[in-house]
């Protein structure tokens, strides 16, 4: 065949010199007819197949494909036949197609829509994230018990705090608070003060409220009166951007309520992790976990 080759592809609904086909469908025909639309609208998929393509049809100008309002619907080198139409939307195929390749506009546009996230989310996709950097918080913690402790002690986290060794917290329901001091580095401002910040808990039995450098971030589940448990759900807190100190101490403050059985931070991860999201390019098909 001289119509199909590396610079010379793709099969889409065009005309042929037998009139107008499906061309690539199941059983559709294959006698050599090739759309110039399907390579360009294929631009974002293959990028170089693509721009080889369609470098090729422009240099045929000269026979006929490229004319005043872009390429012909189609052509079939086999039948030495070229179509005498150009159609918009084949344009706006290749246009789009483009753009999409410069800059991300389409994709990007696309995925603003609340309705594409939601749909999304609900098949189970989520977007990658890459981690640029992470300061592990494991290890030696102090704890309080009561909303406002008098009184502290050193306890390793992550472990339920009955398992602490400490008598008050031996078969203990109610409320406690952790807290850690932890230093940052100066070197560590470019890549941690113009990224997202995410503390990450693997679990915490049951509900529990989080303060950095005296900043309330957020909380997971319910304290009383209204108590709600959230003890098996993964902490995911955003630390808002400005409050961690460069080249000094930083605070966590975490309160936590038990509300029977055991209580505490008792799951890894216990970190924090600087993260990259890309919300578009890395959406992939992983399951969120519940």
């Amino acid at each position: 065949s001289r119509s199909y080759g590396e610079s010379s592809w793709g099969l889409t609904a065009c005309d042929g010199p037998e009139g107008y086909r499906a061309y690539g469908s199941p059983f559709g025909p294959a006698d050599g007819t090739v759309a110039p639309s399907a390579a360009g609208g294929s631009l974002i998929f293959t990028p170089d197949e693509s721009l080889s393509a369609l470098s090729n049809y422009y240099r045929l100008k000269g026979g006929g494909l490229w004319g005043r309002y872009g390429f012909v619907d189609s052509f079939n080198a086999d039948r030495d036949w070229i179509s005498d139409v150009h159609i918009a939307i084949d344009q706006a195929a290749i246009a789009l197609a483009a753009e999409n390749y410069r800059s991300g506009l389409i994709w990007n546009y696309f995925m603003r829509n609340p309705h594409v996230l939601r749909g999304l989310r609900r098949c189970g996709f989520r977007p990658r994230t890459i981690t640029l950097d992470e300061l592990d918080l494991g290890g030696i913690w102090e704890i309080g018990v009561g909303q406002a402790p008098l009184q502290w002690n050193r306890i390793r986290v992550p472990a339920y705090w009955e398992r602490s060794g400490l008598p008050e917290l031996r078969n203990y329901d109610g409320y406690a608070v952790y807290r850690r001091i932890f230093h940052l580095p100066e070197h560590k401002r470019e890549t941690w003060a113009d990224n997202e910040v995410v503390l990450e808990l693997g679990g915490v039995d049951d509900a529990d409220e989080l303060w950095v450098n005296e900043v309330f971030v957020g909380r997971y589940g319910r304290f009383p009166p209204q108590f709600s448990t959230a003890w098996s759900r993964p902490r995911q807190y955003s630390i808002p951007a400005g409050i961690l100190c460069f080249g000094g101490s930083n605070s966590i403050v975490l309160r936590v309520y038990d509300g029977m059985g055991q209580g505490g931070i008792w799951k890894e991860p216990v970190r924090m992790r600087v993260v990259e999201r890309y919300p578009l390019s890395g959406w992939e098909q992983e399951r969120v976990s519940r």
